[in-house]
């Protein structure tokens, strides 16, 4: 039997963030949400599946909410944007437009079992100009959610410091880089110290130790994406092995590119897949022709955590 938690206002609203890290266009987000409810949930998804950690983004966000009143910052669970109920969310990197996002479970557990027992009138989402599996998603909420229990979504427009979006990504950019300068104005001054604070117990725990525990990569392909790769994040070489990729005339960052067939000689190596259209191709060579572990097969940069030296 389904019983509704009693005590919460009459108006309550919800958010499902990843926050990867809390940006400041997170906080704009439930700033905006808090003006239309009584009552906000900030559900933080809990698939440790991004860069950061599950216990370091829910703690960013726990910091730059804990002045507002009004507001409980919980995990999401298994049941909320998990890669049980929406396993695509954490490979957006391998799919294509026009795929099948395969949602509808996870808006529908949510609409039938979770807010009903949390009087969840409203849900939030920031508006998504590019990523084309959160788009997918936000266009099925407003279908789904109002059709089976009513809820009505809210789509607030993103964050922008003059014409550019604040994102993750970015301050994840000047994350690799150290340059916590960049990301004034991007993130909170709550998670800029928890990221320095990071990055020195980090450093610290690496002179202590007294060895270098670098993790090297190997990267598939050199098209466009690995240069990007390579464009983004400084010191990103210090990270990589060896290049593959079928066109063996090329070069990235001055690293030789070799052909797959030598995978042999470097399968000891997690891999990063750098390539748009040919994700699941190439997952699946990875496989079934060179025998690479599923668990060494990375789809996205942000799943690699740097150290500094």
């Amino acid at each position: 039997e389904k019983k509704k938690i009693s005590g919460y206002a009459e108006k309550t609203g919800c958010i499902v963030m990843n926050c990867n890290p809390f940006t400041a266009g997170h906080r704009y987000l439930i700033e905006c949400a808090l003006k239309n409810v009584d009552y906000l949930f900030v559900f933080v998804v809990e698939e440790d599946k991004s860069f950061f950690t599950f216990h370091d983004r829910i703690e960013m966000v726990k910091r730059g909410t804990s002045d507002l009143s009004n507001i409980s910052v919980v995990e999401s669970g298994r049941l909320i944007i998990s890669a049980e109920t929406f396993p695509t969310y954490f490979r957006k990197d391998g799919v294509i437009g026009g795929e099948d996002v395969c949602l509808n479970e996870d808006l529908r557990i949510f609409a039938q079992y979770i807010a009903p027992v949390l009087n969840i009138k409203y849900r939030f989402v920031g508006e998504e100009p590019s990523d084309y599996v959160t788009q997918q998603y936000n266009i099925a909420m407003k279908k789904i959610l109002p059709e089976i229990s009513g809820i009505q979504v809210i789509e607030i427009p993103r964050m922008c410091i003059g014409d550019h979006i604040v994102s993750a990504s970015l301050v994840r950019k000047y994350y690799h880089q150290r340059d916590f300068q960049k990301m004034r104005g991007l993130a909170p001054d709550t998670t800029i110290e928890y990221l320095k604070k990071m990055s020195k117990n980090n450093l610290c725990l690496n002179t202590q130790q007294g060895v270098e525990t670098m993790q090297k990569y190997v990267v598939w392909g050199a098209g466009g994406h690995a240069r990007l790769l390579m464009d983004n994040f400084a010191g990103l070489e210090n990270y990589v092995e060896v290049f593959l990729d079928t066109a063996c005339n090329k070069s990235v960052a001055d690293f030789t590119v070799i052909q797959p067939d030598m995978w042999k000689d470097y399968e000891s190596y997690p891999v990063v897949i750098c390539v748009k259209n040919s994700f699941h191709e190439v997952f699946n060579e990875l496989i079934y022709k060179y025998h690479c572990k599923k668990e060494n097969i990375i789809s996205s940069l942000d799943k690699i955590h740097f150290k500094v030296y």
